[in-house]
């Protein structure tokens, strides 16, 4: 098992953490908000290593950093950092906000990013207003220890226990900071003509986070990329990492 880890200016500290084997393409996973740094159960097999973003587990969030240092952007500007330093050919997995993480990433290093895999894709665009709203609101609430512990008590009986339990782990400013970070991602569709790495589709079950609209429109803006398919979670575990 290897860490590399990259200071990211008054940011924070990203890690790479796995295995990096030189026989073949290497595999990376990037987590969603509010994730362990570990794949699904379902993705593990097929993953070499993950990438924890600063704000996660034991990847450093500095006390400078601000909510804007902490969009699907920024996030794909320090996993950029990251494989350069790395500097070997990748498959990027991403799941929600590591989708949109996993792009940006791309669009900063192109060269080094063979293939990439969506697991859930998250809403963006007028789609995602809402939910952008709902993330200011929650960081607008979080004004203490106090409010905080209001917060998890009003979320308790409708969060994953994982997901409660990263949020919980994090502390009231680090989560007020992520909240304000996811409040302020969304995607710039007019990038999107800058991909051109193939791109697997996972096929998984939707939600109001996690929608069909948002699979297939990012599938159709996708149009330059110059080979796009949809595939089951077995198929996946099957294709060649060459």
């Amino acid at each position: 098992m290897t860490q590399i880890k990259v200071e990211i200016p008054s940011v924070g500290i990203v890690i790479a953490e796995g295995n990096f084997p030189d026989n073949r393409l290497i595999v990376g996973y990037i987590h969603e908000l509010f994730g362990t740094f570990l794949p699904p159960k379902d993705l593990a097999k097929f993953v070499d290593f993950s990438f924890c973003l600063p704000g996660y587990g034991s990847a450093t969030l500095f006390d400078q950093s601000e909510g804007h240092d902490l969009t699907w952007e920024m996030y794909g500007k320090s996993i950029a950092k990251i494989l350069s330093a790395i500097d070997k050919p990748i498959i990027l997995v991403g799941s929600s906000k590591g989708v949109m993480v996993a792009i940006y990433a791309t669009l900063e290093i192109p060269h080094l990013v063979e293939k990439l895999i969506f697991y859930r894709v998250p809403t963006f665009g007028e789609e995602r207003t809402q939910i952008r709203n709902k993330y200011a609101e929650i960081a607008a609430s979080i004004a203490g220890e106090q409010e905080f512990h209001q917060f998890l008590t009003s979320i308790r009986n409708k969060t994953s226990p994982e997901v409660l339990q990263v949020i919980e782990a994090s502390g009231w400013k680090k989560a007020k900071k992520l909240y304000q970070g996811a409040s302020l991602s969304d995607l710039n569709p007019l990038l999107l003509k800058n991909i051109q790495q193939p791109i697997v589709f996972i096929e998984s079950t939707f939600d109001k986070f996690h929608s069909k609209n948002a699979r297939d429109a990012l599938f159709s803006l996708l149009s330059n990329s110059i080979n796009k398919r949809i595939i089951s979670i077995d198929e996946l575990t099957k294709l060649e990492k060459m």
